[in-house]
């Protein structure tokens, strides 16, 4: 069937995404929980953890705080790796994470992820398959900076446990921009 289609240009592209599909390593339960945390070091200062890794419903996720110049100061980049531990497709909605951050006096405010397209919405992970993501969330346009931001991921997947949130504490650092560890 694939040599019928090569005859219209299309069989090329089908071949290769067989081919790409065919060699896509499966997820290893439990091996984002086992990743030693990605650390930062500003100039002057110890080296500090900037990741978060957790089991969420039948969800290993692994989660990166991330510095990009592209991102303006005042947001947050999160870079997210995910595997689905089940023999079963599993949903995913990146659209149930909540973003909140604590000020100081514990005032805590919701932030937005940056979706000017709406690209983000829900879908499915194959069984034994893996992603990975990386979202931009914004704060509201006034208030004091947060001390600390938390990210909740009760609604990312089916049967998630009460425990489903991680939190960053954000730091000044040496350089002009904070960071979170």
């Amino acid at each position: 069937m694939l040599a019928s289609m090569s005859s219209n240009g299309t069989g090329q592209l089908a071949l290769v995404v067989v081919f790409l599909s065919s060699c896509a390593v499966p997820y290893a339960p439990d091996s984002l929980l086992t990743l030693p945390p990605l650390c930062t070091r500003d100039s002057g200062s110890a080296p500090h953890a900037t990741t978060r890794t957790l089991r969420v419903g039948g969800l290993d996720v692994h989660v990166n705080a991330v510095t990009n110049h592209l991102v303006p100061e005042s947001s947050v980049l999160f870079a997210y790796v995910f595997g689905n531990r089940r023999d079963a497709p599993a949903r995913i909605d990146f659209t149930g994470v909540r973003v909140t951050a604590r000020t100081e006096d514990g005032t805590r405010t919701t932030w937005t992820p940056f979706d000017p397209r709406r690209e983000i919405r829900p879908g499915t992970l194959g069984p034994r398959a893996w992603g990975a993501e990386a979202i931009e969330y914004d704060p509201p346009r006034s208030g004091p900076p947060p001390s600390s931001i938390c990210i909740d991921f009760a609604r990312l997947t089916d049967d998630v446990s009460a425990n489903s949130e991680v939190c960053f504490q954000r730091v000044a650092s040496a350089s002009a921009r904070s960071v979170l560890r």
